[in-house]
């Protein structure tokens, strides 16, 4: 990854790098957390759960239809 921030230069390319891997780090950091957050948005639906709720949608419908 390129860091989109601009890094200033000490002149010892060890420390460079690590100072440009440490704010592509932090973009990365930053990214995850927005995921995360997005993610926790949305409820998680048991699987038990939702084939009862449709069971009983489809009990519902097919005694209509039946009567």
């Amino acid at each position: 990854m390129m860091s989109k921030v601009a890094v200033k230069k000490t002149g010892h390319e060890d420390i460079d790098t690590l100072l440009e891997k440490a704010y592509d780090l932090l973009e990365e950091g930053e990214r995850l957390q927005e995921n995360i957050s997005v993610s926790l948005k949305f409820k998680p639906i048991s699987p038990s759960t939702s084939r009862q709720a449709r069971l009983k949608r489809f009990k519902k419908f097919s005694s209509k239809i039946n009567s």
